[in-house]
């Protein structure tokens, strides 16, 4: 499974966008709690497509590294950081527990970050 957006800042939920198996997921999640991707993190996805009375979600357990020499091309001016984790349990049925989470994330000088252009969260 995999979203083509992702982004947020290190003091609120980050946002999960353009998802694929809409089915589970409605294309949209939150990861909580803010903070996520700093250090190691376990966190939730709430993920649109759930009912009210029937949240869907996701727990995953990352862990997220500065890059310090940047491999890849994210813009002047910001720090590169990759994730990479396990889905710890599912309920929307469209993700493989035990599966790996990874992602590229570019990180502002403000602390607001952005998925790597051109790149996917993997889940």
């Amino acid at each position: 499974m995999t979203c083509s957006t992702a982004s947020g800042n290190m003091i609120s939920p980050a946002e999960l966008f353009s998802c694929s198996d809409e089915s589970g997921t409605g294309g949209n999640g939150t990861i909580q709690p803010a903070g996520t991707f700093s250090g190691t993190h376990a966190a939730t996805i709430y993920w649109s497509g759930a009912t009210q009375n029937q949240p869907f979600t996701t727990v995953i357990h990352v862990t997220t590294h500065v890059i310090k020499k940047k491999k890849t091309p994210c813009p002047t001016n910001t720090t590169e950081l990759k994730v990479g984790g396990r889905v710890r349990s599912d309920t929307s049925g469209v993700v493989a527990v035990g599966g790996r989470v990874s992602a590229i994330l570019c990180e502002a000088p403000n602390g607001g970050f952005a998925l790597l252009g051109g790149s996917v969260f993997s889940l």
